[in-house]
């Protein structure tokens, strides 16, 4: 899975309006746009996730709410996803991406 952003260097990622300017969106940009959207309409409990699906494929996930909401697995559509439907691989820490919005 080729990426445009990296986790080991989250601390760099463009804030939301590079983003939007760079136009490039691999799994963990789009999460990075939905987590921004998230961030700048006061929602609490979010958290960025790499993680494995049933079939096994790498996937990227924000969850809001404790996992009410799973987002960013199937682009382009709304599915009915529960945090159960995938195995957790790691969290990662989005503290930084707070200070990029101001």
């Amino acid at each position: 899975m080729n990426h445009y952003l990296h986790t080991d260097f989250i601390k760099d990622w463009p804030d939301p309006w590079q983003l939007i300017s760079d136009n490039l969106y691999c799994n963990y940009a789009r999460a990075l746009g939905m987590i921004y959207t998230l961030i700048l309409t006061d929602t609490k409990n979010i958290e960025l996730v790499d993680a494995k699906d049933d079939n096994s494929n790498e996937v990227v996930l924000v969850l809001v709410d404790d996992a009410k909401y799973v987002l960013n697995y199937w682009p382009n559509t709304v599915v009915n996803n529960q945090i159960t439907d995938f195995k957790i691989i790691r969290t990662l820490d989005i503290t930084p991406l707070y200070n990029k919005i101001g």
